[in-house]
C-alpha cells in the first residue's frame, strides 16, 4: 500500500514553475505576432518598406548604404540607411535565398494615403496589387517578420528574468512579461522588420546581465565574454544603443562600491568590453569618420531627418508631441494612422500612477539593499532611455513610441512590483483588459483598416443593382449598411463592380445636401487597396468603404436623403471617367440613394407650403419646401 506521504503527495495540487509560464506566454506572444502579420499588408508597418529595401540592396550591391542629400535618399525609399548596419546583416543572411525582383512592385503608392495622422480610410499608404507576385518579395518579408518576432519572444522572457532576478521571491517577472505582451504596439512592432527589436533586445539583456552579476556577487571570465558580446551588438545596431554603455558600467561601478565584487573586477569588465567593441564595432564609426569626418554620421543624418534650426520652445507643443509619443507606445498602428479605443488612452495613464505609487511603497518596505538596488537600476534605465529620447528629439523627428521599448525591461517589472505592492495577488487582473484588446486588435482594427478585395460570383439579393459603366469599369451594385446617420456619424457601404483601367482611376464617393448639392463628407480611395490597372475584366469585386460625414457642415440640417455622388478619377490628370447608364446614356452625374440624416438638435422646419394632408390616417403631410428652380426659355 502506498505511504502516508505518497498519499499526501499525490494530493497535492500540480503546480506549474514560473518557467513554464512564461514559455507559454513566449508562445502565446510568437502566435498573436503572426497574426499581427497575416493581417498587415506588407510594407504598412512603420517604415518597414525602408527596413526592408536596406538589406534588399545591401544583397543588390554587396555594399553598405552611403547617406547623401535627402532628395536623393527619399527618392530612393531606403531611408533608413543611417543606421549601424548589425540587424541588416542577420537579416540579408537571412533572405539571401530569395528571388526579390518584383521589389518595385511591392511599392505602388497610395496618393491618399493617411501618413501620420489617425484616419478611417486609406490607412493603406502603398497600393497592393491582387495579382500573383512574380517572385518572392513578399516570402523575404514574411521571414524577416519572423526574424523581428523572434526578437520580441527573446525580448519577453528578459522582462521575466528581469523581475525575477532584481526582485526573487516575489511573482513580479510573470506579471511584468504578461504586461509586455499585452501591449498593442510592442506586439506589433514585434512582428514588422524594423531595427528597433535587436535594440530592445540587446538593452534588455544588458540590464539583466548587470542585475545577474549583483546577484551572483562575482563576475566570470564568461560574464565578461557576454557583456562583451552584448554591447558590441548594441553600439552596431542603432546610435541609441551607445547608452547601454554608460548604463552597465554605473551598474559595474554600483556594484563594486556596494561590494557584490571586488573594483578591480569590474575595471577589467570595462576594458576587456571596451576593446571587444572597438575590435567588432569600431570599424562601423570609423567608416563613417572616413566617409563623413564624423564617426556617428550625425551632420548627414540630420541634412535628411533634422527638425531645422528653429527648435521649437513652445511647451503645449512639445506637450503635444509627448503625447503622441505616449499614445504610440501602447498602440498607434499602421502609419500611425491606426488608433485605439479611447478608453485605453485613459486607462494606460492610471495603470503607471498606480504601478509608481505602488514602487515608492515597495522602496519603504523592501529594506534588502539588493531590492532597492534593483529599483535603482530599472529607475536609471527608464530615465537614461527617456533622457535619450528628448535628447534626440529636438534635433530629429524620433517621436515615436517604439523609440522607449528599450525601456521596457525597466518600465515593466518596476509597474508588476508596485501592482503586487498594492493589490497583490489581485494585480493580474489589471492587465485583463489589456490583454484582451491586444487580442482583438487584428480582427477587428487591422482586418477592417486593411480589408482587401473580395471576388464573388454574384451579387448578393440584398444588394442594390446598379448596372451603370464608366469605360471598362461597371458599377453592379451597392449595399448601404447605415441607413439612419447623425451629424459626423460614419457612412458605410459594400459596392460591386467589375473590370479594370490603365489609367488606375481610384473610387470616390460624396454625401450630398439634396437641396444645394453640397458636399457634406466623401472620401477617394482605391477599393479594396488595389490599383484598377491590375484587376481582372470577368470577376464580380466585392469592397467596403467607409468615410463620416463632416460633424459641422451636416449639423443643424432638416431631416434629409442624402444622395451618394460615386465615380471614378485619375490622380494626378484628374480626369473624371465619364458615366454610361444601362441602355448606354450618358449620365452627368451617378447617385445612389444613401442614408437619411437626421439631427435631433437642429430645429423644427417650418415649410414654406403649408398642405395639413392626411394620407391612410396614419400619415400626415404638414407641408412643403420647394427648391428654387429656374424655367428653361
Amino acid at each position: 500500500m502506498p505511504s502516508a506521504s505518497a498519499t499526501a503527495a499525490a494530493k497535492r495540487p500540480v503546480r506549474l514553475s514560473s518557467r513554464w509560464i512564461a514559455l507559454a506566454i513566449c508562445l502565446y506572444a510568437f502566435a498573436l505576432g503572426i497574426v499581427y502579420a497575416a493581417e498587415t499588408p506588407i510594407f504598412e508597418a512603420p517604415d518597414e518598406g525602408a527596413h526592408f529595401l536596406y538589406i534588399h540592396n545591401l544583397l543588390e550591391s554587396g555594399e553598405l548604404p552611403v547617406l547623401e542629400d535627402r532628395d536623393t535618399v527619399f527618392r530612393s525609399r531606403s531611408v533608413q540607411r543611417h543606421h549601424p548596419p548589425l540587424y541588416y546583416l542577420v537579416g540579408a543572411a537571412l533572405i539571401a535565398w530569395t528571388d526579390r525582383a518584383d521589389v518595385d512592385a511591392a511599392f505602388i503608392d497610395n496618393p491618399f494615403g493617411a501618413i501620420g495622422f489617425v484616419s478611417e480610410n486609406n490607412q493603406n499608404i502603398y497600393l497592393h496589387r491582387v495579382s500573383p507576385p512574380t517572385s518572392d518579395t513578399a516570402v523575404a518579408v514574411w521571414v524577416l517578420r519572423l526574424y523581428s518576432l523572434v526578437l520580441g519572444v527573446i525580448t519577453l522572457w528578459l522582462v521575466y528574468r528581469a523581475g525575477e532576478t532584481a526582485f526573487p521571491g516575489r511573482p513580479v517577472g510573470l506579471l511584468a512579461m504578461a504586461f509586455v505582451a499585452s501591449i498593442p504596439g510592442f506586439i506589433a512592432g514585434s512582428a514588422s522588420v524594423n531595427n528597433d527589436n535587436l535594440v530592445t533586445l540587446l538593452f534588455a539583456a544588458g540590464v539583466v546581465w548587470s542585475l545577474r552579476v549583483w546577484r551572483s556577487r562575482a563576475i566570470s571570465n564568461h560574464d565578461i565574454a557576454l557583456i562583451s558580446l552584448i554591447l558590441s551588438g548594441s553600439a552596431l545596431a542603432k546610435l541609441t544603443g551607445l547608452a547601454l554603455f554608460p548604463l552597465v558600467y554605473a551598474a559595474l561601478a554600483w556594484g563594486a562600491w556596494r561590494g557584490y565584487f571586488s573594483g578591480r573586477r569590474a575595471a577589467q569588465t570595462v576594458a576587456v568590453s571596451l576593446g571587444a567593441a572597438a575590435l567588432l564595432a569600431g570599424w562601423w564609426y570609423l567608416r563613417n569618420w572616413q566617409l563623413y569626418g564624423d564617426p556617428f554620421a550625425l551632420y548627414r543624418t540630420l541634412r535628411i531627418w533634422g527638425r531645422g534650426s528653429a527648435v521649437s520652445s513652445d511647451l503645449e507643443e512639445w506637450l503635444f508631441e509627448a503625447k503622441g509619443v505616449w499614445d504610440s507606445f501602447w498602440m498607434t498602428l499602421g502609419h500611425f494612422n491606426i488608433r485605439g479605443p479611447e478608453w485605453l488612452y485613459g486607462y494606460a495613464p492610471l495603470l503607471t500612477v498606480l504601478g509608481f505609487v505602488g514602487v515608492v511603497v515597495a522602496w519603504r518596505r523592501l529594506r534588502r539593499p539588493q531590492a532597492r538596488d534593483g529599483i535603482l537600476l530599472l529607475g536609471a534605465t527608464l530615465a537614461l532611455v527617456i533622457a535619450a529620447l528628448a535628447a534626440a528629439t529636438r534635433q530629429i523627428n524620433v517621436s515615436q513610441g517604439r523609440i522607449v521599448y528599450p525601456a521596457l525591461i525597466a518600465f515593466a517589472p518596476l509597474l508588476a512590483l508596485g501592482w503586487r505592492m498594492l493589490l497583490g495577488r489581485l494585480a493580474p487582473l489589471l492587465i485583463v483588459p489589456l490583454a484582451a484588446l491586444t487580442l482583438a486588435t487584428p480582427f477587428l482594427d487591422l482586418d477592417d483598416a486593411y480589408a482587401g478585395l473580395e471576388v464573388i460570383a454574384a451579387l448578393p439579393p440584398d444588394a442594390i443593382p446598379v448596372e451603370a459603366r464608366a469605360e471598362t469599369l461597371s458599377l453592379v451594385g451597392y449595399r448601404l449598411h447605415t441607413p439612419i446617420v447623425a451629424p459626423g456619424d460614419p457612412i458605410r457601404l459594400d459596392i460591386y463592380f467589375r473590370g479594370r483601367h490603365d489609367e488606375n482611376p481610384a473610387f470616390f464617393v460624396k454625401a450630398l445636401d439634396p437641396m444645394t448639392q453640397e458636399t457634406l463628407g466623401g472620401v477617394d480611395l482605391y477599393p479594396g487597396m488595389a490599383p484598377t490597372d491590375d484587376l481582372q475584366a470577368e470577376p464580380l469585386y466585392h469592397a467596403r468603404i467607409d468615410f463620416r460625414l463632416d460633424e459641422a457642415l451636416s449639423s443643424g440640417r432638416a431631416p434629409m436623403q442624402l444622395p451618394l455622388a460615386v465615380g471614378w478619377r485619375v490622380p494626378g490628370t484628374e480626369r473624371y471617367l465619364p458615366w454610361q447608364d444601362a441602355a448606354g446614356t450618358p449620365l452627368d452625374l451617378l447617385t445612389l440613394d444613401g442614408p437619411t440624416l437626421i439631427d435631433p438638435a437642429a430645429p423644427e422646419p417650418i415649410p414654406q407650403t403649408l398642405i395639413g394632408a392626411t394620407f391612410g390616417g396614419v400619415i400626415r403631410l404638414h407641408g412643403y419646401t420647394a427648391p428654387e428652380t429656374t424655367a428653361a426659355g
